[in-house]
């Protein structure tokens, strides 16, 4: 029996071709299958009736790694691509198939969360990821994961014993949120401490947790974002904050001594727009406050 069987069942046909002269990739084991097991997962949902999956590997062009990321395109990639004859998508369905909690599917199952955690674990490994789909013809993803190690791209401050990676704290009380975007930070390369609520925040804090940035949702049980930015100024006095919130801002009262140190990010949110949001609360022209663009090497 195929291993991929009890997942897709009979109706579905799989095709698997690998090129054994493409390379090798660094991955951990079980965020490959979990990558892939969301990928197949989707293509099968998209193919109720029954269909064909193709999956393949083989080594990828510098033009097709330059259109995913321009600034990677010299180096050397492994391609997986996972293709369904399924229903497709349009073209705006394509633009936000990355983002948490968006769905096309109904029911209760549905978490929304399995294509935002593909995303999330193929740029924790240095890879990239994209989506190439029309209505009624089928959908292809196409993973690119460096033949070397990884180098994504986050910010280290000198702590004055040797760089370090800036560090990050996520507060938010939505488990989902909090997962996926410790898992986007920490494949850039940031340090991410995370907690539920502002009270649970801060006793990390208090306990020797250190944040050059919080990332911190607005209304939150036990101690807001507000009250919590405001009490952690006396004990970080030189962080930066990211508020998130599904409320636009106009309606949360943000008032911050420090607002030049604040940005708002609204829900629902992409990693590409966290990650962005994120890299302009902690700006790399900072070098001489002790932050400065770095490679993360695995």
């Amino acid at each position: 029996m195929h291993v991929l069987d009890p997942v897709i069942g009979d109706e579905i046909s799989v095709s698997l071709v690998s090129d054994p002269s493409a390379g090798s990739i660094m991955i951990d084991r079980t965020q490959l299958a979990q990558i892939m097991l969301n990928l197949v997962l989707n293509a099968r949902d998209a193919m109720p009736a029954g269909g064909q999956l193709d999956i393949q590997t083989r080594h990828a062009t510098s033009a097709e790694v330059s259109q995913v990321n321009p600034e990677d395109s010299s180096l050397s990639f492994v391609a997986i691509s996972v293709a369904d004859k399924g229903k497709g998508m349009d073209s705006q369905t394509k633009t936000h198939a990355f983002e948490p909690f968006f769905s096309t599917k109904e029911g209760s199952q549905n978490s929304g969360l399995g294509l935002a955690t593909v995303y999330g674990l193929v740029r924790q490994n240095g890879g990239y990821i994209s989506v190439q789909s029309k209505v009624g013809q089928g959908t292809t993803f196409s993973l690119f994961f460096p033949t070397s190690a990884g180098a994504p791209t986050g910010l280290y401050r000198d702590d004055g014993e040797g760089r370090s990676f800036a560090s990050v704290l996520v507060v938010e009380d939505n488990d989902g949120i909090r997962d996926l975007a410790t898992r986007v930070l920490m494949s850039e390369g940031y340090e991410v401490t995370h907690a539920r609520n502002g009270a649970e925040a801060m006793s990390l804090v208090e306990g020797g947790v250190v944040a050059d940035l919080v990332v911190t949702d607005v209304r939150m049980p036990v101690m807001g974002g507000v009250e919590l930015v405001q009490r952690l100024r006396a004990v970080l006095p030189d962080m930066h904050v990211l508020y998130i919130s599904g409320h636009p801002s106009q309606s949360l009262n943000l008032t911050d001594p420090e607002s030049p140190r604040a940005r708002f990010l609204a829900k629902p949110f992409t990693p590409a727009q966290l990650l962005s949001e994120v890299r302009r609360a902690l700006p790399p022209e900072e070098v001489d406050s002790g932050f400065a663009a770095a490679e993360v090497r695995r």
